[in-house]
């Protein structure tokens, strides 16, 4: 984490040296390049996070920002955000004891949009939203002990089913320029990884976390001159969205089962951040037929653990 931090810091001295000399016209295009170290706590209060005993997620969270220019008509629509490439080392926090199943890390590259809240000269507050992939080094299938019966215990990891996961990450970020190329921040939010059920088991990862950090801005002289777009927004605006996909139902189930949802909506926009309408949703679980009582399983089949344990009279 201090060798990220030193490369920002040194990034930043070398660009104020170049970018001294103005040149408003060019082409150049504004970015910023930063890296926040990390510190969480799961929120997942269960028996597959509780048998490891006290564990805590760390890591570092790095990205690559370029500002609005004012060029599109969603820039204008949203208020000018900042997006952003994200890259993010994690590291789940393995137990002490040897004898205890390995949590291992994880690298997430994901896509996010920063939405100004506050904009002054001396301090900026931007809501963040991300969405992209992670892979992780440790789970089920890398493990030697993959008995479902031990599904419960402390020596198997059931965190996750697969590498890939989805990763999703929402957060409030406060930064506090220190000069025209450097900003000192904080960043406080909740990141969620799993595979969705494409693979069992999927227990999935839910933490909070605080970060503390540094921004470093290239070419921060660079403007454009703002596009004129007709009023927005429309009137209505027609949603269609549509997924597809596959997903298991059990670690013991070879199969996997189709899925999809539709979407269909219309909203009438009220004001530039409002709007009513109406919106159906369909959904199709190939895991779900007539034989299923409430259950995302299938009675035909075979799904359930056998665990043993001492009775006392």
């Amino acid at each position: 984490m201090f060798i990220v931090l030193m490369a920002v810091l040194s990034a930043n001295t070398i660009l104020a040296q170049n970018t001294e000399t103005e040149n408003i016209q060019s082409k150049k295009i504004p970015f910023s390049i930063k890296a926040y170290p990390f510190r969480g706590m799961y929120l997942d209060k269960n028996t597959h996070y509780e048998k490891f005993g006290p564990i805590f997620p760390a890591g570092v969270h790095m990205g690559l920002e370029f500002p609005s220019l004012q060029q599109r008509p969603w820039q204008q629509y949203l208020g000018n955000p900042t997006v952003g490439l994200g890259l993010s080392w994690l590291d789940f926090g393995n137990p002490q004891d040897p004898g205890m199943a390995k949590l291992g890390m994880g690298v997430a590259v994901y896509p996010y949009i920063l939405i100004d809240a506050i904009d002054t000269d001396y301090f900026q507050m931007r809501f963040k939203v991300a969405g992209g992939l992670a892979a992780v080094t440790e789970h089920w299938y890398t493990q030697e002990d993959t008995d479902p019966d031990h599904y419960y215990e402390p020596t198997v990891n059931t965190i996750f089913g697969c590498t890939l996961n989805v990763y999703l990450n929402a957060g409030i970020n406060l930064n506090v320029p220190v000069t025209k190329y450097l900003a000192f921040g904080t960043e406080f939010g909740y990141f969620h990884m799993s595979n969705g059920r494409t693979c069992m088991p999927n227990i999935g990862m839910n933490s909070i976390y605080g970060s503390v950090g540094l921004t470093a801005t290239i070419n921060h002289k660079e403007t454009r001159a703002p596009k004129t777009f007709p009023d927005l927004p429309y009137g209505w605006a027609i949603n269609l969205t549509g997924a597809a996909g596959a997903q298991k139902s059990a670690i013991k189930d070879p199969n996997r089962f189709f899925i999809s949802s539709i979407h269909a909506g219309a909203v009438y926009h009220v004001t530039n951040w409002y709007g009513i309408g109406a919106g159906l949703d369909l959904f199709y679980n190939g895991a779900i037929d007539k034989n299923t009582d409430r259950y995302l399983y299938r009675k035909d089949r075979d799904y359930t653990f056998t665990r043993y344990a001492p009775v006392w009279p």
